[in-house]
């Protein structure tokens, strides 16, 4: 991943869409929205792979009905529907877009207008100008364009710069042919193989997910090693599962650092410690009562016949359930949603909305942010309330995982695209209020790579990051034992500004922080 990084640095490319649309009917069009009043739009053909619309309106309804309209109209797509919430769509990155119209044989260019680094979004679908140019200007004037009863719209599309993709010969497949295969993992006739993810605390159960070794195998060395090196029946993968009660409160201490294990168990863990300790007895009670006999065991009930093939035991032992179902639909399909980032959510003033705190990059394979209660927000602007809204969409769909989980998952098998997919929503995720947690976390602490992008990020925006509300929350928590990586990350951080002097005698802020605004990189 180092190598990543350094051609993130060195190399930027971006990605150019261009349509040329005729639109004929002239006479009729202007000619029938005549007046002050707006006209009807005329839509161009979607285009960009689905992603784009040229919004053409003959009438804007400004200045006395003396303009014409042109707007990009951003479509968002099915994976961005998906990945949504509240259907809240967001797309990824900013966009430079011109529009310009010319006659049918291109001689004659009546207007261009350029527009930069705009977003799109739910909130935000369309960009563009009320006021492009004149009707007079683009129609009755120009004798060819009555004549010809036609002009050109040419819109030109580019995304902002980002590393560049190796050249890969992607296939397209359909989706439904992707859902089907999807639908065959955990199905017990179409497996052969049954990994057993055990309870990560006393009292839980066992889960079971059923898979094809051949599937596997095609997708993976890791699996096509474990398969075919005659592995043991019933053997384990991962290391040996903690079986105490400080389980408990680790998860706990630990829950704003992305964990799949704790959306599955964090609701349980208050209710579960609900023992007898908490009934008291008096002693009289006891001596006096009568004894009452104990019926015997009842026999044990064998276990349901599995149908399908025999299958073979795998124990999974340091990956949550929700992370390696996540990762087996993965390698079934070759796609994978990730939840929010709960450092989304982190936020510890109730002033911070939640719109400034969810500020959601949404990647390819990500999925917008939330995160459980340290921050003061609802059940549905929360990460546990996203996924529960996730599952009543897509109850078919494994349920999205940790980025974080998935990382460290694919980093120990060597799965380098899947590596890069969930280093892509990780670094994508950054705001200004999520960097404080994220950059002092255990997790940036343990992969330099990452850890890199956040520093940058955070050189970047220092000035706002110094004085944000998540700053100030991590450092009223630094002897929690949140933020291991605290003290290295802000010696180097410290060692990247450069020192200015007070303008004058006494100025400054509350924090002595003056001279932290500049970067010495």
């Amino acid at each position: 991943m180092n190598q990543a990084n350094s051609t993130m640095t060195e190399f930027q490319e971006s990605q150019t869409v261009t349509l040329e649309w005729t639109v004929r009917n002239l006479k009729q069009l202007f000619e029938n929205s005549k007046g002050e009043q707006k006209s009807k739009v005329v839509k161009s053909a979607i285009f960009g792979g689905g992603r784009w619309q040229v919004l053409f309106y003959p009438n804007s309804g400004h200045e006395g009905g003396g303009y014409i309209s042109l707007y990009l109209s951003c479509e968002p797509t099915s994976d961005e529907k998906e990945k949504a919430m509240n259907g809240k769509w967001q797309r990824e990155g900013l966009y430079k877009f011109t529009f310009e119209l010319r006659s049918i044989n291109k001689g004659t260019s009546f207007n261009t207008k350029e527009a930069y680094n705009h977003a799109f979004s739910w909130k935000t679908a369309n960009w563009g100008w009320a006021q492009f140019a004149r009707r007079d200007a683009v129609y009755y004037a120009p004798n060819t364009v009555r004549m010809q009863d036609a002009f050109v719209i040419v819109c030109q599309i580019t995304s902002s710069p980002s590393a560049p993709v190796s050249n890969m010969n992607v296939q397209s497949v359909p989706r439904s042919l992707m859902a089907s295969v999807g639908s065959l993992l955990d199905d017990p006739i179409y497996s052969d193989v049954e990994f057993v993810i055990p309870p990560r605390r006393r009292g839980g159960k066992s889960k079971k997910i059923w898979a094809s070794k051949r599937l596997l195998s095609g997708r993976a060395e890791y699996f096509q090693t474990m398969f075919s090196s005659g592995f043991a029946e019933g053997a384990s993968l991962g290391a040996d599962l903690v079986e105490d009660d400080s389980d408990v409160g680790s998860l706990y201490m630990n829950a704003h650092d992305d964990s799949d294990e704790e959306d599955a168990e964090l609701d349980d863990i208050t209710w579960e410690v609900t023992s007898d300790a908490g009934i008291i007895v008096r002693v009289e009670d006891v001596e006096t009562a009568p004894l009452i006999p104990v019926p015997s065991a009842k026999p044990q009930v064998p276990a349901p016949v599995v149908p399908g093939p025999s299958k073979t035991p795998v124990v999974v032992r340091d990956v949550a359930y929700v992370t390696y179902k996540a990762f087996l639909y993965y390698l079934y399909t070759d796609t994978i949603v990730f939840a929010p980032l709960k450092s989304q959510f982190l936020v510890s003033s109730p002033s911070a909305s939640f719109a400034q705190a969810l500020q959601l990059p949404i990647s390819s394979d990500g999925a917008p942010m939330n995160s459980p209660g340290i921050g003061i927000m609802g059940r549905s602007d929360s990460r546990r309330g996203w996924l529960k809204n996730w599952e009543a969409n897509y109850p078919d769909r494994p349920v999205p995982c940790s980025a974080k989980a998935i990382y460290r998952l694919a980093d120990k098998l060597d799965l380098e695209e899947l590596k890069a997919r969930a280093f892509t929503h990780i670094t994508k995720s950054l705001s200004i209020q999520s960097v404080p947690f994220e950059l002092f976390s255990g997790f940036s602490a343990a992969f330099s790579e990452i850890r890199k992008v956040q520093m940058d990020f955070a050189l970047q925006h220092w000035s706002e990051i110094r004085s944000s509300d998540s700053m100030k929350q991590v450092l009223s928590e630094l002897r929690s034992g949140k933020y291991p990586g605290y003290e290295e990350v802000m010696h180097q951080l410290l060692g990247y500004l450069e020192y200015h002097p007070p303008a004058s005698e006494g100025s400054g802020n509350d924090s002595g922080q003056e001279g932290m605004a500049g970067v010495g990189r």
